[in-house]
């Protein structure tokens, strides 16, 4: 029968054990074990690239149905972005947060403004070297460019609806609120425990090496925002695809990228718009100038549609060349360039709907293929 002396040795040799335990779970449960790095097969790649308009958001929408119709494990959108319209973003962060795989940002260089809200809305966010995320307090655009200057009632508004906007991402996705409504509001002093990240008076704004930085957050070390650095696409690549994985990459259609330029000129589109309806009110009569002030205002308010007339050139082409026909007879005197011009749209759109095409992206039809159906349109 042990005596009291042998039992509280042997307390003495457990205790210490019993320490160790506990000290490794401790440890353990502040710095987790990495999950193993996920293989997909299949990876859909969707650029965010210059403004965030309404033109954009038909290349996403295309590229997240692209993603569903190859049966894509994660969709990963390559971001470079300033910033841009806040009911277009609204709109973006509702598509990807239907999304129901993984979702992933990867931070080529800006992911500023309202990129920077939707970049919060993926699962997983990757930076480039040199690239920067936040800076998402909501300016109001002039028609003419630049900035409006707004009242502070007005910017109240407009800072809480784009504060709620962002926290309630956060939220979802669990990430800081706090972070998040700092990247909004001056006013937001963001800290983690004694070490200020963003001071009250600045917007919060990460550097690659800022965002990926480790911090204790509920008792657990995690990145701030960023979950690492990556040379280039073709390192994040190897980090979430399998060797052999498909990437599709969504590339821009023509009219896509018509949309977009359009946008790009949208302000020089409204004041030649505004300019030639002046000069039509000056000079009574329809003429250059009023139809040319009508075209630029009619592509400022809804040049974005566009995007979503892809598959649809022949019969643009053909009411185009209807309407320069039109022109020509009772607008313009004569019978001149203007009808010449709607007679060979016409004809080539036409030639262009009876001529096979295949899907390869391109609106133009094969030249070599046009032979058959030239004859049977003479």
């Amino acid at each position: 029968m042990p005596t009291i002396r042998m039992l509280i040795f042997r307390m003495v040799l457990i205790l210490p054990v019993v320490g160790t335990l506990r000290t490794r779970a401790d440890e353990d449960q502040m710095n987790p074990l990495p999950s193993p790095p996920p293989h997909y097969e299949r990876v859909m790649i969707i650029p965010i690239h210059d403004m965030i308009e309404p033109a954009l958001l038909y290349i996403i929408r295309r590229g997240v149905q692209e993603a569903l119709d190859i049966d894509a494990q994660a969709v990963v959108f390559a971001m470079n972005t300033p910033g841009g319209r806040v009911d277009t973003t609204e709109e973006i962060v509702e598509l990807i947060e239907g999304i129901r795989v993984p979702t992933y940002t990867l931070v080529e260089r800006n992911a500023i403004s309202a990129g920077s809200i939707i970049a919060l809305a993926t699962d997983h966010i990757y930076m480039m070297p040199g690239s920067k995320i936040g800076d998402a307090m909501p300016i109001m655009a002039s028609p003419q460019g630049g900035m409006q200057s707004l009242g502070e009632a007005e910017r109240e508004k407009i800072e809480s609806y784009v504060d709620s906007l962002v926290r309630g991402i956060a939220q979802r996705k669990g990430r800081d609120e706090t972070m998040a409504s700092a990247m909004v509001r001056r006013s937001v002093e963001y800290k983690i425990g004694d070490e200020v990240i963003s001071p009250e008076g600045q917007i919060l704004t990460l550097t690659h090496l800022e965002a990926e930085k480790q911090y204790e957050i509920d008792g657990v070390m995690r990145p701030l925002l960023s979950e690492g650095t990556v040379a280039d696409e073709a390192e994040f690549l190897s980090l979430i695809a399998a060797p052999d994985a498909v990437i599709q990459r969504v590339e821009p259609s023509e009219f896509e990228q018509v949309a977009r330029m359009i946008a790009a000129i949208a302000p020089i589109l409204l004041t030649i718009g505004m300019l030639g309806l002046w000069i039509e009110f000056q000079t009574p009569g329809v003429g250059w100038a009023g139809l040319l002030g009508a075209l630029c205002l009619g592509l400022f308010f809804f040049g974005h549609h566009i995007a979503g007339l892809a598959g649809q050139e022949d019969l643009l082409l053909f009411l185009l060349g209807i309407g320069l026909i039109a022109v020509e007879i009772f607008v313009l005197p004569g019978f001149g360039v203007i009808g010449l011009m709607g007679i060979l749209i016409v004809l080539w759109s036409l030639l262009s709907a009876m001529t096979p095409t295949l899907p390869d992206g391109s609106w133009m039809p094969d030249f070599q293929n046009m032979a058959d159906p030239a004859k049977r349109l003479a």
